[in-house]
């Protein structure tokens, strides 16, 4: 899958681990996955946390590891540097959310071209392109090339194959989806206030990889009713099924809105509660506010309402499929291979140029 097909590829720079979550290596290996059938080769620079490295290494790609110690962008130049030279790459994708203006300044000043995701970092102005999901689309300006808003969401190709979708009147099946590493610990409280609720229901627990293995025994009295789940790649089936979500305000909302299922969305991070406002914005999620902040009764209010309220429930299963698509991968594919050829056809106008 990965063989060199073009002289000039395209470098990744990417990170993932169990404890950080691996939502930026599997978007990006969806990416390279493209670009590769597309006949553009792809080689992955990232830091050797086991989980990452092994996960690209599955795939089949090339990989250069720099040192994980190394805690600042401009100590790794050097070594980028010599890992690009000796790849004779020019154009470098970085999805590592914050790069800085020293380091960005350095590639610019080699002639290097950059494609940047999620970079809130002060290096991000620098780059060749910016796409970024969860900012507002009204900043998108394709004319200097930043792309923002859902439009431009990744997902996994199971999370693009959708039907259209009538909710139930009841609600009976809950999926719980805290997010990778669940780091505003919102999943052992939801899931306890819905067993305390009088009606039974089934609740499927998305546990992310970072989840401690014990906690499947946290809900022992109410084993009929929770299944933990830790295969991801069945996530997509379980939440066709649902009636409800409950998701953080990450990846997982974004999933759970492409196949119409109401969410309610929780913020577990900081910058979670912009996502979240501008999905609520759309009316595609309910939003409940910061992980740390909820309340029981506040939980169980909304929780209930919401369950009786099929036709509200309906709408937010129609906003949140309209919001998210599933064809941001193609639109962000069509703009890295149509930059690529850019680059490729400018160095050709410089050769002719060169031997004439």
């Amino acid at each position: 899958m990965c063989r060199a097909v073009r002289k000039e590829p395209i470098a990744i720079r990417v990170d993932g681990s169990r404890s950080k979550g691996m939502g930026h290596i599997i978007r990006m290996l969806s990416v390279a996955r493209e670009l590769v059938s597309s006949g553009i080769r792809c080689f992955f620079i990232t830091k050797p946390f086991e989980e990452g490295y092994c996960l690209i290494e599955k795939q089949g790609f090339p990989i250069y590891l720099i040192d994980k110690e190394l805690e600042s962008h401009e100590n790794s130049f050097a070594v980028m540097k010599r890992i690009l030279d000796s790849e004779s790459c020019r154009l470098i994708i970085h999805d590592i959310q914050k790069t800085t203006y020293t380091y960005m300044n350095k590639l610019k000043r080699l002639g290097l071209f950059t494609i940047n995701f999620d970079d809130t970092g002060s290096g991000a102005p620098l780059a060749d392109i910016l796409i970024d999901p969860f900012v507002s689309e009204d900043k998108t300006t394709p004319e200097i090339r930043r792309f923002f808003g859902p439009r431009y969401l990744i997902l996994r190709d199971q999370f693009t194959m959708r039907s259209s979708r009538k909710v139930s009147s009841d609600v009976r099946k809950v999926c719980v989806m805290p997010g990778g590493t669940d780091a505003g610990r919102m999943m052992e409280k939801v899931v306890s206030w819905i067993c305390e609720l009088p009606d039974h229901y089934d609740i499927y627990v998305m546990a992310g990889m970072s989840m401690e293995s014990s906690s499947s025994a946290l809900y022992s009295d109410h084993n009929n009713s929770i299944f933990m789940i830790r295969d991801w790649d069945s996530t997509p089936d379980i939440l066709r099924q649902c009636d409800l979500s409950i998701t953080s305000g990450g990846v997982s909302m974004c999933e759970s809105c492409a196949l119409g299922v109401p969410t309610l969305a929780v913020a577990q991070v900081e910058h979670e509660i912009s996502n979240i406002e501008q999905f609520s914005s759309k009316q595609a999620v309910l939003s409940l506010g910061k992980a740390q902040d909820l309340r029981r009764d506040v939980f169980r209010d909304v929780f209930v309402r919401l369950e009786k309220a099929a036709r509200f429930r309906q709408v937010l299963s129609e906003c949140g499929r309209k919001t998210v698509d599933g064809l941001g991968k193609k639109r962000v594919v069509r703009i890295i291979k149509n930059f690529y050829r850019e680059i490729r056809s400018s160095q050709d106008m410089l050769l002719k140029v060169a031997v004439n």
